[in-house]
């Protein structure tokens, strides 16, 4: 009993710790964050581009109507689409100016994943 007496600060500090540890892997499993893909654009126009892309890139060009360029936000429409082969050249009609630059990289907003499958796949990458 004297030992308990003793040491209640230690066990109050261990009881804080388990609770934070488990505070934080729940967390880890519960929190989603979007994951994007990036393509390139090519300026044709003041406020036309095309974009050359996959079906994946495809898919998420239609589900979509926006996309990120340097943190701001721009809306989108398709005028046209043609088959290549196995990609897809897409025409867009922004409504902003982008930049004066050719070739552009933009960013699609592509899934929301937990913060823990992040990690894990970023850990099996490298």
């Amino acid at each position: 009993m004297k030992n308990y007496n003793k040491h209640h600060l230690l066990n109050f500090i261990t009881i804080i710790m388990f609770i934070l540890t488990a505070l934080f892997l729940y967390f880890l499993n519960t929190i989603k964050i979007w994951t994007y893909n990036s393509c390139n654009i090519i300026k044709i126009d003041k406020y036309k581009y095309q974009v050359i892309v996959d079906k994946k890139s495809y898919d998420l060009f239609t589900d979509n109507n926006y996309f990120f360029y340097n943190t701001k936000k721009y809306t989108y429409k398709i005028t046209s689409n043609e088959k290549i082969d196995k990609e897809i050249s897409l025409t867009l009609k922004v409504d902003n100016k982008i930049s004066n630059e050719r070739i552009e990289t933009i960013m699609l907003p592509d899934t929301k994943e937990t913060l823990f499958s992040l990690i894990i796949n970023n850990w099996r990458e490298k």
